[in-house]
């Protein structure tokens, strides 16, 4: 994609310049902040990158900024990984502790980091494709394991599956003060489900969502 950059002198969230990304995709314009990063101990040591994504109808500028944006498809997700990305490997979605949501953009998070592996949870469960989709919530078709200490959810519909309704369901099969990720990485790209990790109920991250200041 034929990216833009365009920087402003606005200081938030541990940055002194605020960059932003955008490129067209069909109708729709895809908007990228990158939002800092640092080290963090939920991925053993190794390094954060934090990127923000938001999608508007070209057609409608700037109607997202009075709350009229998209939410951005898997493949999307993965397509700002892949181009803005610093390592282009792996990124996470959070579906966090209900009482620490904060939902008052329409913007959403991916925390990038380099080693698949070094994630506190472990990833390789995500690749086994369910037998079956025998459980229903809310309209979405779901299989439920436990493995490798974690909770793992596959659910069918990935690519458009909106975020609230991945917190949802992870509230539901296990707690509203559980923490939950989706991994988005090129190896989930083709295949027709996703997966929520579920951590161990008092395993927190140390990154997440938090209210923008910028």
């Amino acid at each position: 994609m034929q990216w833009q950059k365009f920087v402003t002198n606005v200081r938030g969230n541990n940055i002194d310049n605020l960059t932003e990304y955008y490129a067209q995709q069909g109708d729709k314009t895809i908007f990228v902040i990158p939002a800092g990063g640092g080290i963090s101990e939920s991925l053993h040591g190794n390094e954060l990158n934090h990127l923000t994504v938001f999608i508007a109808n070209t057609a409608q500028i700037p109607g997202w900024y009075y709350g009229k944006g998209d939410e951005p498809s898997y493949s999307q997700k993965l397509l700002v990984l892949k181009e803005l990305g610093k390592w282009k490997e792996v990124a996470v979605e959070v579906m966090p502790p209900e009482p620490e949501v904060v939902d008052v953009e329409n913007v959403y998070h991916l925390w990038e980091f380099q080693y698949m592996y070094s994630f506190c949870a472990n990833p390789a469960p995500i690749f086994e494709a369910p037998p079956a989709f025998e459980l229903s919530f809310e309209g979405m078709q779901y299989h439920v394991e436990i493995k490798s200490g974690g909770v793992y959810i596959y659910f069918k519909d990935k690519e458009n599956m909106p975020w609230r309704k991945k917190q949802r369901l992870k509230n539901h099969v296990a707690t509203p003060i559980s923490t939950g990720v989706e991994f988005i990485c090129d190896a989930m790209a083709n295949v027709d489900y996703g997966c929520i990790v579920v951590l161990p109920l008092f395993d927190l991250l140390d990154f997440g969502l938090e209210q923008p200041s910028y």
